[in-house]
């Protein structure tokens, strides 16, 4: 969650409670439908440049009061929000990660007319032909467990996978529809061996952290599928071109923008009959990339790199001035390092320093240049 939404929530809690404390106004069902649809559209994380992940399981607290009237009308209540709930995340996009659960709990901190809501994304899973009985989980010599529910590991095995033809279906649009097959065989003298395989699923199976298409599992082993990126508020993908790729496991920080496109060309007179320059990016596993960094068209950032904030302004910029150009950096912080030492760049690309630097703390310091970049 974003230091802005942060932010709105505490001004909305103030509000909420200077107006209970006046007029001691009792919830009503129209309120937490609002602050639920309000939820789904701050929680909202980036699966690709389609679709957003928004939660599917809210509790909403409620004073003591609020929760005696409305507690025993929980049912009628989320019949009515649900499906609005629905339309709102379809006509932006949303994708839930199973089935919508609203709860209702007691919290006396709470005043009169004054409620707050938590929020959580949780895939579904369900078995076909239903759950396995206690019995047959005992009976198993391995058992596999997913989101805390344990499913009996026994010959010859079984599917994973979002759509209704896998044996074990976990409702998250990370997964793939049939995703993995979980392969379990028996000798004659009892010995169970298991391995999984991935089944050209687009997001891949890791076990133990490590990417596998066929592998042994042990007792211990972890297996992930689907993806969990987190992208926070403020980010911009767009794309024109080949599209953007983002892998597993990343951090996108706030207001980091991203494009495949130039979306014209530089010459002027040209615009809007030449070809338009693209060319896809590729964000690899595990990356990090800092808050206000832009990637351009054609970046390919690798497994488990990171991206400093302001490290695109700092890089660009110190290839201008190396190339010979006149450039200016207005630095927002560690001025006084920046001209003391100079910037110095490391890159697959090549290494470079530049000492002296142009740097200024304001804009208007500098003498005319025909390239300035803000950085830090």
């Amino acid at each position: 969650m974003g230091w802005l939404h942060n932010v709105e929530r505490g001004l909305e809690n103030a509000v909420n409670t200077v107006f209970a404390r006046a007029f001691r106004g009792e919830v009503e069902p129209i309120e937490i439908a609002t602050r639920l649809t309000k939820e789904l559209d701050a929680q909202a994380k980036l699966l690709n440049r389609d679709k957003r992940l928004v939660p599917n399981n809210f509790t909403v607290y409620l004073s003591t009061h609020d929760y005696d009237e409305l507690a025993p009308m929980a049912r009628a209540i989320n019949d009515d929000i649900v499906p609005e709930l629905r339309r709102h995340a379809g006509e932006r996009h949303y994708v839930f990660n199973g089935p919508i659960r609203i709860d209702y709990e007691c919290d006396p901190s709470l005043s009169v007319g004054r409620f707050r809501v938590s929020s959580e994304s949780v895939a579904t899973v369900a078995e076909t032909g239903g759950a396995a009985s206690t019995t047959a989980i005992k009976r198993a010599p391995l058992v596999l467990e997913v989101n805390g529910v344990r499913h009996p590991l026994l010959p010859p095995g079984f599917t994973i996978g979002r759509g209704s033809e896998a044996d074990l279906r976990i409702n998250d649009p990370g997964i793939s529809r049939l995703h993995a097959r979980v392969v379990v065989k028996q000798d004659a003298a009892g010995e169970v061996d298991v391995s999984v395989e991935d089944l050209g699923s687009t997001n891949g199976v890791i076990v133990n952290g490590q990417r596998v298409t066929n592998v042994a599992l042990a007792d211990g082993s972890r297996i992930e599928i689907g993806t969990d990126t987190r992208v926070n508020n403020g980010c911009v993908f767009i794309s024109e071109g080949p599209g953007i790729f983002v892998g597993r496991s990343a951090l996108i920080g706030p207001g980091v923008t991203v494009f495949d496109s130039d979306f014209h060309v530089v010459d002027a007179r040209r615009r809007g009959t030449a070809p338009v320059p693209t060319g896809a990016v590729h964000i690899g596993d595990h990356v990090f990339i800092g808050a206000g960094a832009i990637v351009t068209k054609g970046v390919t950032i690798g497994d488990n790199a990171v991206v400093g904030a302001g490290a695109v302004g700092a890089y660009y910029g110190g290839r201008l001035a190396a190339a010979g150009h006149r450039v200016s950096f207005l630095v927002r912080r560690d001025y006084e390092v920046w001209r003391q030492h100079g910037l110095r760049v490391r890159s697959v690309q090549g290494d470079f320093t530049i000492r002296p630097v142009r740097a200024f703390r304001h804009a208007a310091e500098g003498t005319p240049v025909r390239w300035l970049h803000r950085v830090g």
